[in-house]
């Protein structure tokens, strides 16, 4: 009966899967006519989320940004049955070429394993309004003479830093500003800022709608707009240079002559829009290499910080799970800090730290605090005394590195009473081997310090005893050996029976995440997964890596749906953490479908 029933699921199974594959959907959007010189929209979307979005040849046209990436989903209930659909959008920010008609060829993706291409566009590029009209007035006329209220003087940018040197890693504040003689500026066309190379940069109140305000600048005033601010990090020592940016704008110009329109235009001028290219001049630094002889612990830290750590727990279960909390706070880099290294024994298995950032930017660099937050489990009770924390950085007011250490942890890991009795003799069987080999010389000195001559006679209890004794030593041996491999089965199968349960608690934590914590939820649930194939295929968390686990769930004849599945899950999880927060129904899927694999797969290890 079991057969029939197994074939019938899994070809409803199958006849799922391909309608899933014949459902999928990748569409490319964009105006079908715009402007020349236009910036517009193109959109990919998909109904599946994919990975490895190639654009295809886009010239003439140019891309001006990476793309944003959005996620929506719907839920329709007809006649009771219930569907979920979700929608995956890229969308780039185009600059169209001179005026012509162009054809975009398609874009591909990777979804499920499969490439898919999208649609073809054709797009047709118009003339500007702007300049059609410019054209008709020009035509058949003299050009008109156009005047400033501010003679002589020309708009100009430039970018304005806090400081020309510093340190590598430590912050500086630049400013692009634009100065104009006249308060006429009507708009921009396009704007190519600076290239930051050999240096890490972050937005920096990045103004939503550009404002003039007077300044005065090399003893003169001005109109003055200020485009963008950066907080930069020199990632590499030497001389560093911003080269120069390219900003179009449209200035209100006064014109006077030409061809006027009304009797007061003759008498008093007119005005007209004029485009204008300006560049910003390159930027110089002279940035220091970090002193030699960088302390133990040193996570690329540049700045004024203040460090503490804490144990969770000083008494804790066999197999249960505390946490090394590591905070670090102040200004500078924290935006770029490597995570602390922790040295412990290896009867304690330990995930890779979640990260709490709660920091913003400010001129002197990015300012808050940033927590992580080590998982750990004991494998073996007893009393440890776990390595204190060490972590260094450099103070660039000070001139020097400085270096925090704790003290160190003390734990005592008791043993529970579902836990293998077997599990504790290691100790004690290096305690047995001790004696019995401290007795064996006490014996063989006993032997020796018999004031007799010293003559070896066949068949004496001397002889006999040279003979024995090594022979004991390689049965102890022997069983020494069969003990030390009836414990690491122990283990292993105590990690395996005990996997489900842990996996189970840790999801159950992340749905009581799922309201308001979108990276806590996110994390738990990756770290349930992974926890949970560390334990069932008794692998070390270093080992822990798609490879290994696929090719490992392989030789135990796990179904190839199943490691996708499971592989799929950890990358939408990795993805969402640095993704814009998600709906509620998406956690709802992921959450979902972490329960039901984690279930599938306790059915078939």
């Amino acid at each position: 009966m079991k057969k029939p029933a197994i074939l019938i699921i899994l070809f409803v199974l199958a006849v799922f899967s391909l309608q899933a594959q014949e459902n999928v959907k990748f569409e490319a959007k964009a105006k079908s006519v715009v402007e020349a010189g236009e910036n517009f929209y193109l959109q990919y979307e998909m109904n599946k989320k994919g990975n490895n979005l190639n654009l295809p040849d886009m010239s003439p046209f140019r891309v001006l940004s990476d793309p944003s990436q959005q996620t929506s989903s719907s839920t329709r209930i007809i006649n009771g049955e219930v569907s979920h659909s979700y929608t995956f959008r890229y969308t780039y920010v185009v600059k169209a070429p001179d005026t012509g008609t162009y054809e975009l060829p398609p874009a591909t993706v990777n979804i499920d394993g499969k490439t898919y291409s999208s649609n073809k566009l054709t797009i047709n590029v118009v003339e500007s309004a702007n300049r059609q009209t410019q054209r008709g007035t020009n035509t058949g006329r003299q050009q008109p003479a156009r005047s400033s209220s501010s003679q002589g003087e020309k708009p100009f940018a430039r970018v304005h830093v806090n400081k020309t040197t510093a340190y590598q890693g430590e912050p500086i504040y630049a400013r692009l500003k634009l100065y104009l003689p006249d308060r006429n500026l009507a708009g921009f066309r396009d704007i190519s800022f600076p290239e930051f190379n050999g240096f890490w940069s972050e937005d920096f109140n990045m103004p939503e709608q550009i404002q003039l305000k007077t300044e005065n600048y090399s003893g003169k005033n001005y109109w003055v707009a200020e485009l963008a601010s950066w907080i930069l990090y020199p990632q590499q020592s030497g001389k560093l240079t911003i080269e120069g940016g390219q900003y179009d704008i449209v200035m209100r110009e006064r014109v006077s002559g030409g061809q006027s329109r009304s009797v007061f235009d003759s008498f008093f001028g007119h005005y007209e829009n004029v485009e204008k290219t300006l560049t910003s001049p390159p930027a110089n630094f002279n940035i220091n290499p970090l002193p030699p002889g960088k302390p133990a612990g040193f996570n690329g830290g540049v700045g004024d910080f203040r460090v503490s750590s804490e144990i969770s727990h000083d008494s804790i279960d066999v197999n249960d799970a505390f946490s090394i909390r590591i905070r670090i706070s102040g200004t500078g880099n924290l935006n770029l800090l490597n995570q602390p290294e922790l040295e412990l024994p290896d009867v304690f298995e330990m995930y890779a730290p979640e990260v709490e950032a709660n920091y913003k930017q400010t001129i002197n660099g990015s300012q808050g605090n940033i927590e992580y937050v080590y998982t750990i489990i004991p494998r073996y009770p007893d009393d440890y005394t776990l390595p204190g924390v060490k972590v260094a950085w450099f103070d660039p007011s000070a001139g020097q590195y400085k270096t925090y250490q704790s003290e160190n942890f003390r734990i005592h890991v008791r043993r529970t009473k579902d836990y293998d009795e077997s599990d504790a003799l290691k100790k004690t069987d290096r305690d047995s081997k001790t004696d019995i080999i401290s007795t064996d010389i006490r014996f063989l000195k006993d032997i020796t310090s018999h004031k007799q001559p010293v003559m070896i006679v066949f068949n004496t209890k001397v002889f006999w005893l040279f003979y024995i004794v090594p022979f004991l030593v390689l049965i102890f041996i022997i069983v020494l050996r069969r003990k030390q491999i009836k414990e690491r089965a122990n283990i292993t199968k105590q990690r395996n029976k005990k996997a489900n349960k842990i996996a189970m608690r840790r999801l159950k934590k992340a749905k009581s995440l799922m309201q308001n914590e979108d990276k806590a939820f996110y994390n738990e649930t990756i770290k349930a997964l992974w926890g949970y194939v560390a334990d069932k295929l008794d692998m070390e968390t270093s080992m822990l890596s798609r490879e290994n686990v696929s090719e490992a769930l392989q030789k135990k004849d796990i179904p190839e749906s199943l490691i996708k599945n499971l592989l799929d899950i950890i990358d939408e999880c990795e993805y969402a953490h640095f993704a814009p927060a998600a709906e509620d129904t998406e956690k709802q899927r992921i959450y979902s479908d972490a329960v039901s694999l984690i279930t599938k797969l306790e059915q078939n290890l």
